[in-house]
């Protein structure tokens, strides 16, 4: 919590209550000390540092199943990290067929990937805040 003291230290008690929004990439530790220290702002999570915890995510799960594969079903994964946390509008033909096939080979992989993808599509087609909140809220909900 120091190091959260440090940045504000230059900001005076006004201002501090002027603030309105944050944007942060810190976690449990910087949330906590904003509510308690400039209880009037809001958070605002940048949406790529949101979708690289997701894709952290879907990497921990490709991790998991990945140890418990035979030698065969291992190679199906086997250097195809990236094709999985690439944005699928990125993939080449080739890397699509093959994410395809991962997909249909391992249902729980293609259950995360899905909604990383469809957390992504949030950002791309909520035109407003309402939107977004509700189009988020839909999608925890379905997680």
């Amino acid at each position: 919590m120091a190091t959260h003291s440090k940045i504000f230290y230059f900001v005076c008690e006004s201002q501090k209550k002027k603030l309105k929004l944050l944007q942060w990439i810190w976690g449990k530790a910087f949330i906590s000390w904003v509510k308690e220290n400039l209880p009037p702002a809001q958070i605002v999570f940048n949406h790529f540092h949101v979708i690289k915890l997701m894709n952290e995510k879907l990497d921990l799960v490709r991790r998991r199943i990945t140890v418990k594969l035979d030698t065969a079903e291992r190679a199906i994964l086997k250097n195809q990290r990236f094709t999985l946390l690439r944005n699928e509008e990125n993939l080449s033909s080739e890397a699509s067929a093959y994410l395809a096939k991962i997909k249909q080979t391992f249902q729980e992989l293609a259950d995360v990937h899905m909604m990383k993808e469809a957390l992504r599509s949030i950002y791309s087609v909520a035109q407003n805040v309402s939107q977004a909140e509700d189009a988020l809220l839909l999608w925890v909900k379905a997680t």
